[in-house]
């Protein structure tokens, strides 16, 4: 490599670097809806995938823009930049996600179930 090709990928490293930096101010959620801005769903396929309304998803949308002070291109720029540096993978966040969403909702069904008979006198 010559030198104009190393001072090239050190300011990518670098560019890559900042940017998730900034991302690094978003909450795990607006995190994983960035994640699925940037594939270029609409915020009703967003829900369906995180299991959340599409409400939430335009919060969630909301909250990313007024964090990194930018608008939607400005967002998904610096997701992209930050792919560089940072594993991108949704679907592997997404299925933490979704787990951990599975087991509060067994652990409230187990509640719910426990109240329903301990009201019944079981």
């Amino acid at each position: 490599m010559d030198g104009d090709q190393v001072g090239g990928i050190e300011a990518l490293e670098a560019r890559s670097r900042r940017a998730a930096v900034r991302l690094s101010a978003l909450t795990d959620r607006q995190r994983q809806v960035l994640r699925f801005m940037v594939s270029d769903m609409r915020n009703k396929q967003i829900g369906q995938m995180l299991g959340i309304d599409e409400k939430t998803v335009k919060m969630h949308r909301a909250g990313i823009l007024k964090r990194l002070g930018v608008g939607t291109a400005g967002a998904i720029r610096l997701a992209v930049e930050a792919r560089y540096s940072i594993c991108f993978d949704p679907t592997e966040e997404l299925s933490g996600s979704l787990q951990k969403n599975e087991e509060v909702e067994e652990a409230s069904l187990a509640g719910s179930e426990q109240g329903h008979w301990a009201q019944r006198g079981r």
